[in-house]
């Protein structure tokens, strides 16, 4: 997996394509093409910061949280979003897992903080179950760590989503709706926590009036608190789920400062 091309340069960021060749696909022939966006990509030899996007959401969905970060970062469309291509088949996890390991060998990442909002944290933790080493540390945003089997109707109820006044299926096509309520199966990854040996950020929601409310339970919350070795809290009391919408300013904080304290981390461990 490369980079096949560097599709344009805005200011601190690029944009462009790598090719997934994953034997994960269930058609390997199907050229699979998942669009990235980078910012400050010159700081190759640093921790890159990597967002594994929600449910419908493009790449440039994190652009406003990046704006405020002085780190290597990268965010992509998962396969049917953005300007990803949209296969026939090919939706259940570790398809999705293999997009985002597409964009990270691809881009040469092997220093890595995943921060995962709602649906791409079940990708993020799919992800981080088969490659730990890569990741020094995990921000899940608002989602427990479990990859589910869609009801029936799940794929019209998110056909039908308008959410700040545009259709979902504005950023992602309907067939790959499809393809997650028919091909998902379910995978948790409660228990796998506890051999993750790095830090991880839960922000959760917990506003009662937010139109979205939070998709993590106290319950949830409990079992985060018993599984997980490194684990942090951070709640947003004016946030239901779209915490990355609802409190852009404090987000952008806590997300700064989990990594200034990871970067702390390591150089203290490479001064030893």
């Amino acid at each position: 997996m490369a980079v096949i091309e560097i599709k344009e340069t805005f200011g601190k960021y690029r944009s462009g394509f790598v090719e997934n060749n994953s034997i994960n696909s269930k058609m390997p022939a199907e050229k699979i093409r998942i669009h990235f966006i980078e910012k400050n990509f010159q700081k190759k030899d640093t921790m890159a910061v990597v967002m594994s996007p929600g449910l419908w959401e493009p790449a440039e969905r994190a652009i406003p949280l990046f704006d405020a970060l002085d780190y290597h970062c990268v965010s992509l469309s998962f396969r049917g979003r953005g300007q990803s291509s949209t296969p026939v088949t090919g939706y259940d996890l570790n398809d999705h897992v293999s997009d985002l390991s597409a964009v990270i060998d691809g881009l040469k990442l092997v220093s890595i903080v995943i921060t995962a909002f709602s649906k791409g944290v079940q990708y993020a933790c799919g992800y981080a179950a088969k490659y730990p080493k890569k990741i020094k540390g995990m921000i899940l945003i608002d989602q427990a760590p479990v990859h589910i089997k869609p009801p029936p109707g799940y794929a019209s109820y998110w056909k039908n989503l308008v959410y700040l006044g545009k259709s979902s299926i504005k950023y992602m096509r309907p067939e790959a709706l499809d393809g997650i309520e028919k091909e998902s199966t379910e995978i948790s990854f409660w228990s796998k926590l506890s051999s993750f040996n790095f830090p991880i950020l839960v922000l959760r929601g917990t506003s009662s009036v937010s139109k979205i409310k939070s998709e993590l339970t106290e319950a949830d919350m409990t079992l985060y608190r018993k599984y997980a070795k490194e684990l942090s809290e951070e709640n947003f009391d004016f946030s239901g789920h779209m915490i990355v919408d609802e409190e852009l300013g404090k987000y952008r904080m806590v997300v700064n400062n989990f990594i200034s304290e990871l970067r702390v981390g390591q150089m203290i461990q490479k001064s030893k």
